[in-house]
């Protein structure tokens, strides 16, 4: 890990490796698969969170609006929960609109804080610090700061602790219904991870969650509209990620659309790339045949049951101490503290 120079020493570098992900075999590896499927993280560049917060802002995108109600309604709880001088770990920094209303609370309350927002996006990750730096430059109680990288080079990041490195306790930020980006599997796994980097570093910890319980199939596909030009640009500029990915322009737009698909028994928002005609794709010396109109999964959105959360946080060795609800009932925050202590 090091500490970025001049205008940026706020964002600490904590990449274990520069090219850590190989997403171009990624690539690959997953168009020749059945069924196909290209790499999420290709959403995540610096352009690609840019159109989802572009998007995010749409009356239709349901999840802002729910979750904005609930941190303006629990922010002071939250902050009731952390220990003064502790620490506040954003996995997932987006833009961060969310993150002021807490740290907001923060300065309410005369606490102090160290908060770290993580992303893999470094453009995105910048803005939003030096936005909050501006809000928080003569404050006493709130400390800024970056972490660029993703999920488990923040897990190593922790796992580095010396003992007299950082407080005991962090409060883990994980808001956005980012949770269900990723398969059940992967959220207990990485929880783990988490619980097993805390434990080594002797660190005390509890997770808010924020997680999209949505039932209304009907709200749900007028939110994620691929004729939205907003979230359709957002989609298909993953295909321009992937362009950059490979070194050269395999993925033309006048080639491919997008479309989404609700599985009600997961309870999932499936979205796909598909061709509009027949394509063939030389990769690093691989050929790859895609047929008009065959999906290629680019990303899963669940709107996991609240049962469905509270089990895999669970089995991750989590208890439920608070959860907050919208005036719908369709989203909501969870506190979870460590049970395995």
């Amino acid at each position: 890990m090091y500490r970025l120079d001049s205008q940026d020493s706020r964002i600490f570098d904590i990449r274990r490796e520069i090219e850590s992900t190989d997403l171009r075999k990624q690539i690959t590896d997953g168009l020749s698969s059945k069924p196909r499927r290209m790499p999420s993280l290709l959403l995540w560049d610096d352009e690609g969170q840019r159109l989802f917060n572009a998007f995010a802002q749409t009356s239709s995108y349901y999840i802002r609006q729910k979750e904005l109600e609930i941190l303006n309604r629990i922010a002071d709880d939250i902050v009731a929960n952390a220990p003064d001088g502790s620490v506040l770990v954003e996995l997932g920094c987006g833009n961060l609109e969310k993150t002021a209303i807490i740290l907001s609370a923060f300065e309410r309350q005369q606490r102090k804080i160290s908060y770290y927002a993580l992303d893999v996006s470094f453009d995105e990750l910048r803005d939003s610090i030096n936005s909050l730096v501006e809000r928080h430059q003569e404050s006493n109680f709130v400390e800024i700061n970056g972490l660029w990288g993703t999920y488990n080079d923040c897990t190593a990041w922790i796992a580095s602790f010396a003992d007299d490195d950082i407080h005991n306790f962090i409060s883990f930020l994980w808001i956005g219904n980012s949770i269900a980006n990723l398969q059940r599997s992967d959220v207990r796994s990485l929880l783990e991870q988490f619980d097993h980097a805390c434990n080594k570093s002797n660190v005390n910890y509890q997770f808010i969650i924020g997680a999209d319980s949505c039932n209304q199939e009907g709200r749900i596909l007028e939110a994620y509209d691929t004729t939205n030009q907003l979230f359709r640009t957002f989609l298909l500029n993953g295909l321009h990620a992937a362009n950059a990915v490979t070194g050269c322009e395999k993925f033309q737009d006048r080639d491919w659309s997008c479309m989404v698909e609700f599985d009600t028994r997961e309870h999932e928002l499936l979205m796909y790339y598909t061709p509009l005609r027949d394509i063939s794709i030389e990769i690093g010396g691989h050929q790859i045949a895609i047929s008009e109109g065959e999906k290629v999964h680019i990303v899963t959105s669940g709107k996991w049951r609240e049962v469905d959360v509270e089990a895999i946080c669970t089995t991750a060795g989590l208890g439920l101490s608070d959860i907050w609800r919208d005036s719908e009932n369709m989203y909501c925050e969870r506190m979870m503290y460590r049970t395995n202590l």
